[in-house]
């Protein structure tokens, strides 16, 4: 299975369709991510990129699934009605040089990252592919509980190793399916987002943690997720927990349980 890793771009509609200089640059890889640096001679070139660990597929038969799989996925969106002023390019491509990051990737593998340039129009690669083999660091999970009781308000977090870090958020149950499909996705996304603006370290927690939620919002009957997993060195290193519960009655009980009357 690949990692198609692509994004929108808008500006002015510039056609370039002559092949333009592309560099590749691995600035870092860890565990799960790789961070990447494409440099483009001409910023309305457009180009894109993707992780695909099959070493055995060629890189002219990748980028033709890819685009192919691209543009079937354009096309159900445009049918359905959820691109108005998207065109494939924008959706797809990148211009101008950019610092990228990969996530979502497997510990202790091999992968290529190809970067081609695409013709807007026919959307076909253009001229020389970039290709570079990488292989993501090796991540030692230990296994580690985390279980998480109620009171009132009150949410009480008991890791089974007093003395590891980890971390754990929890959001509307809906929210996250809705835009992260599952509870992993979505706490992933959030543990990356606060490890790019520097905020990571100092939201983890270690030993027992008490969390009064009596300053939060909840709507009457609300399901709400938590996820959580040891965390250590920048990596996730254990397996997830994730746990629903419901607010009812001015309290939180895990899901399917119903809250002390009030």
């Amino acid at each position: 299975m690949g990692v198609l890793l692509l994004a929108g771009c808008t500006g002015k509609e510039v056609l370039v369709t002559k092949e333009v200089n592309l560099s590749l640059k691995i600035e870092e890889v860890k565990g799960t991510k790789v961070i990447i640096t494409i440099t483009s001679d001409n910023p309305d070139a457009y180009y894109s990129y993707c992780l695909w660990h099959d070493m055995n597929v060629s890189e002219s038969v990748l980028l033709e699934y890819l685009t192919t799989v691209a543009e079937e996925d354009y096309n159900i969106k445009k049918e359905k009605g959820a691109l108005k002023l998207a065109s494939f390019v924008d959706l797809n491509c990148y211009r101008g040089s950019r610092t990228l990051r990969a996530t979502g990737l497997m510990p202790d593998m091999d992968y290529k990252v190809v970067v081609f340039q695409l013709n807007p129009t026919t959307h076909e690669p253009i001229g020389k592919i970039l290709s570079e083999i990488i292989h993501t660091k090796p991540v030692d999970r230990t296994p580690m509980d985390i279980a998480f009781s109620f009171e009132g308000k009150t949410i009480t977090v008991v890791p089974s190793d007093q003395n590891r870090t980890y971390y754990w958020e929890y959001d509307n149950e809906q929210v996250i399916y809705d835009n992260f499909n599952w509870p992993f996705g979505w706490y992933y996304s959030i543990m990356d987002m606060y490890e790019q603006y520097g905020f990571m370290n100092n939201l983890l927690s270690k030993g027992t943690e008490v969390y009064d939620a009596s300053w939060d919002h909840f709507e009457e009957g609300e399901v709400c997720v938590i996820v959580a997993a040891a965390y250590e060195n920048g990596e996730i290193t254990s397996d997830y927990v994730e746990v629903p519960f419901i607010y009812r009655n001015g309290s939180f009980a895990p899901y399917g349980q119903d809250a002390p009357d009030q």
